[in-house]
């Protein structure tokens, strides 16, 4: 449908519509309306403040949106299965349309590949739809001004013909043939009317697959380049997503790698300046053979010319085979050559590109995909990505830096995004890494002296470049020097070194720096690190300083450390404190720490390192330094936490006692998303599972203009949550430290499963509150012979920490409820199935939670955040736990539904949810179905309202009922106004 939302023409590509999908993109548009107005009021601040001096106004409107916090942003929660990426792709994409000036490009945000993907497909249907709707305006306008023509004509010509009197009309009424009356211009061209109209017809439904009366339209494809006569959504718009090279490379012998860090490192090598160099100055030596060959057979035509000719096919090998005379290999990628060949002329053609699409489009034209979407990113106006493209530093720099202010970001699947800046900003270092890192800093002082021996100009051209201040935070990088040795090959102010710093972000920018841009000083590198050499024994005291705190650390309670904030060789510091006795120890300049990661990743380009990760424990360390020191001052938003077993973390493989680590703790989440906020005018955080979400401005430090909670319109109860707090013995269950090992809960809670299994049909998710317990449990159910009860009425599958095993169990899953076998399936909150995975239809009749999944309360990085957020948000620290707890159970339970026509059970196995401090924090739309006598329930009453509510929802859908909630604009309207 296409209806008016306050003056906006919102292109809808559904013919009826949910109340709560009015409200929802009533909200944006609020939203996008107070940015629009800020946006304004900053600009007249600024022309008022312009000229000799600028008054109390205009500094009062520049401050409001300059670096300050300028925009307007929503916290909206949207019940999950009533069509929240569509309204979001509907509304904004409308906005766009009808504001092409003001309103900037649409960012985003997502978590996985499969969610990016579904957004670019909703994104094809919904510029469909309104490419349709603009046709078939334009069709009818041309026809009504066609038929207001043949009025004129037809009033001139009865106005010009000659009088004729009554007996004359009333003879020619008796012989048409014979009458003298001309023929009207639809008489005269019948041929032109009909071809006009036809072609109006044509072009109009060539553009849709909503024309219920038309099925030769409905299988049209809506991604890939657009066919519509002004392109994609009438108004040429390209949408792209962006990703990594290991999903976006198309180069066979990259894809061979198997992980992540292999296709980069095998991309870098085909691709890096250097490389591409080498490959010109082998063609360069090929080419002058052969003119020196031909020379001499001018001159010399009796000479036997066989030695030229092996060295011609020598130098052929070298460049085409892969040797340079030492054995190393100097094969081009052929994809990203031709794209660098084409230059400026790589555009790419309005349309709407998923993964898949954009791979076989760039395939056709012998292009690098990922390469050509970092220069599309100015051209695009709707980028789909992962967060960290928008939170993380290292990459925010190279990807989202040049999107203009007035772009529209949204985060999808929101809710916890504190998580992930603070994820962002977070470095671990073990004693593993860092015997590594000094491995590293041996490669790298051979490197140095080889070149030194062989190459030594290029060292010199960096030192130099580090004197003039050209090399601070990647400003300058080796493939792009400014003459000298190792620069490419051009001068400074060539354009095609300029254009291949533009295009090649992931080789000269490989290691990107996590501190933000504000926070960069914008001084010249210190001294001390500008030669190589000197760098290298700088990074080794600081890995020889970490090493030495680490061996204050003995055994797994410790002993040796002291220190504030942890007993049992548990010390937490703030960044100042440990600044100082670094400082102290080390004689190392605060200045210098600061340029650490910079000056390693100008010195990695120097050496041209292809494999970064073969150096990624030397960059953590650096990193580590370089945020310790730049975040030194001021209150302290981070905790640098020693502990004597650090497990597994996310830069070791390693897990098991004995591997003491010290980790950098983020405790602000709010320091990656402020500059979002602060540089964007519109910022929508929007989820199915915010609740509660009056902590989010606290958390994030912002304030939205929107902040709204959706209830669900339905026909019918779809969802029926129960909280059983005892079993069937009446005694409570609960995972509570102090009862989880109560034999009696566990056989409570192996009771309470077998008999939901053995009354729901098909398939049911059961979360536990963390590994360990989940792997407890079932060990004890095991023993108590309670698994071989549960596998009578289902197959059982259980999620790992191991990514393949988990999607090979989901697989197998799907296949049992398939056949009608049903199966259960045993995850974690905080998993990945949990976050990700959808249980629609028959994979998910019901859904298990057992326990509230609180936080690790004993974990010491949480007790520093938790001391943070009381000191500096006054956040209590149960408020906050309840918090972070309630959010994760209703992301969980949420995994259930997802459509009006769909039905689920979500069961609370725990007493706790009994209590009003903690089912009130669970969405407004799972609350309106939670009655009281659906609380405090045993099993075997559970059980009965179980099978009564699947005896219910087992019966053909009533389709006038389903109309019921299915509604116009116009009775929307009118229940709004209600």
């Amino acid at each position: 449908m296409k209806f008016n939302l306050d003056g906006l023409t919102v292109y809808f590509p559904y013919s009826r519509i949910y109340l709560e999908q009015y409200q929802y993109m009533s909200a944006l548009k609020r939203t996008l309306d107070a940015a629009a107005e800020d946006a304004i009021g900053v600009s007249v601040g600024a022309a008022a403040g312009g000229g000799g001096g600028m008054t109390a106004g205009g500094r009062a409107s520049a401050a409001s949106g300059g670096a300050g916090g300028r925009g307007k942003h929503a916290l909206l929660e949207m019940p999950t299965g009533t069509g929240k990426t569509v309204c979001l792709l509907s509304l904004i994409t409308s906005y766009q349309y009808a504001h092409p000036k003001s309103a900037g490009k649409l960012v985003y945000c997502t978590r996985t590949v499969p969610e990016m993907n579904a957004v670019m497909e909703e994104l094809g249907v919904v510029l469909r739809y309104r490419e349709k709707c603009i046709l078939e305006d334009e069709c009818a306008e041309a026809a009504m001004a066609l038929a207001a023509e043949e009025g004129r004509e037809e009033d001139e010509e009865v106005k010009n013909a000659p009088d004729n009197n009554d007996d004359d009309v009333t003879m020619n009424e008796g012989n048409v043939d014979n009458t003298t009356i001309k023929p009207t211009p639809a008489q005269r061209h019948p041929q032109q009317k009909r071809r006009k109209i036809y072609h109006a017809k044509k072009t109009a439904s060539s553009g849709s697959k909503y024309n219920d009366d038309e099925d030769e339209d409905k299988s049209a494809p809506t991604l890939g380049p657009s066919t519509a006569p002004n392109g994609a959504g009438m108004n040429g718009t390209l949408a792209i997503c962006l990703s990594s090279r290991r999903n976006m490379c198309i180069n066979e012998s990259v894809l061979q790698m198997s992980d992540r860090e292999g296709v980069d490192a095998a991309c870098r090598a085909l691709t890096a300046p250097w490389a591409r160099e080498r490959a010109e100055k082998a063609r360069n030596r090929r080419v002058s053979s052969r003119m020196r060959r031909q020379e001499q057979q001018q001159q010399h035509h009796e000479e036997d010319q066989s030695s030229m000719l092996e060295d011609e096919e020598a130098i052929d090998d070298e460049v085409e085979v892969g040797g340079d005379g030492n054995g190393g290999s100097i094969e081009l990628c052929q994809y990203y050559e031709n794209f660098a060949e084409a230059g400026e002329s790589t555009s790419m053609p309005s349309g709407i590109y998923d993964l898949n699409s954009l791979k076989l489009w760039a395939k056709s034209r012998q292009w690098c995909p990922y390469y050509l979407t970092r220069r599309a990113i100015n051209h695009a106006s709707i980028l789909v990505f992962n967060y960290q493209y928008m939170l993380d530093p290292k990459v925010a720099k190279m990807v989202s830096s040049e999107l203009e202010s007035s772009s529209i970001i949204v985060f999808d699947e929101a809710h916890n995004i504190d998580s992930v800046c603070i994820e962002a900003f977070s470095v671990t270092v073990d004693s593993r890494r860092l015997e590594l890192a000094t491995r590293s800093l041996g490669r790298l002082s051979s490197e140095i002296s080889k070149v030194k021996a062989t190459d030594g100009a290029r060292l010199q051209a960096e030192y130099q470049n580090l004197v003039n201040g050209l090399i601070d935070q990647g400003l300058l990088v080796e493939g792009t020097n400014v003459g000298g040795a190792g620069g490419g090959g051009a001068a400074g102010g060539n354009n095609t070194n300029n254009v291949a710093a533009i295009i090649q972000p992931g080789i000269t920018s490989g290691l990107a720096s996590n501190v933000l841009s504000e926070d960069v000083i914008n001084e010249c590198v210190p001294g001390n690190i500008r030669r190589a050499e000197h760098f290298i024994a700088f990074m080794k005291k600081i890995v020889e300083y970490m090493k030495s705190r680490l061996r204050t650390l003995s055994g797994p309670d410790g002993g040796g450390g002291g220190g504030g904030g942890g007993g049992g060789g548990v010390t937490s510091e703030t960044p100042l404190a440990f600044l100082h006795r670094m400082v102290s120890t080390t004689s190392l300049e605060v200045k210098a720490l600061k340029f650490a990661y910079s000056r390693l990743s100008s010195l990695l380009n120097t050496l041209r390192v292809t494999n970064l990760d073969d150096y990624g424990a030397l960059s953590d360390v650096a990193d580590f330094a370089c945020l310790v020191s730049t975040y030194a001052e001021g209150p302290p938003r981070f905790a640098i936490i020693s502990e004597p077993n650090v497990g597994s973390s996310a830069s070791s493989n390693y897990s098991g006692p004995n591997n003491p680590g010290i980790q950098l703790a983020c405790l602000d989440s709010s320091l990656a998303i402020s500059p979002v906020f602060k540089r964007f005018g519109s910022v929508i955080i929007t989820s199915g599972t915010l609740s509660p979400m009056n902590l989010y401005p606290k958390l994030l430090q912002f304030e939205p203009a929107v902040m709204e909670s959706f209830n669900m319109s339905t026909f019918r109860p779809c969802i029926h949550p129960l909280v059983i707090s005892r079993g069937s013995d009446q005694l409570p269950v609960s995972t509570r430290f102090q009862d989880r090992g109560d034999l009696g809960v566990v056989r409570n809670y192996g009771t309470m499963m077998v008999e939901l299994c053995s009354a729901i049909p098909d398939g049911v998710v059961a979360f536990f509150t963390s590994y360990s317990y989940m792997e407890s449990i079932i060990s004890e159910w095991d023993g108590m012979g309670i698994m071989r009860q549960l596998t009578k009425s289902k197959l059982v599958f259980i999620e790992t920490k191991d990514v393949v095993e988990t999607t090979m169990a989901l697989d197998n899953f799907r296949r049992a409820c398939d056949s009608g076998r049903g199966a259960v399936f045993l995850s974690v909150a905080r998993g990945k199935v949990s976050e990700g995975i959808n249980f629609d239809r028959h994979y998910g009749r019901a859904v298990i939670m057992f326990g509230v999944p609180f936080q690790y309360t004993l974990s010491h990085i949480l007790r520093a955040r938790l001391e943070y957020l009381q000191t500096q948000h006054q956040i209590r620290e149960q408020d906050f736990l309840n918090f972070d707890a309630l959010r994760q159970t209703s992301q969980c339970v949420g995994r259930v539904i997802r459509s009006k026509i769909d039905y689920g059970l979500m069961i609370f196995a725990d007493a706790r949810y009994n209590r009003h401090d903690k089912r009130s924090k669970l969405p407004k739309w799972i609350l309106q179905f939670l009655g009281d006598g659906q609380l405090n329930l045993s099993t075997d009453s559970a059980i009965g309202q179980v099978k009564h509510f699947l005896r219910v929802m087992a019966q053909p859908v009533d389709q006038k009922s389903l109309q019921e909630v299915l509604l116009t604009v116009e009775e929307v309207k009118a229940l709004v106004r209600g």
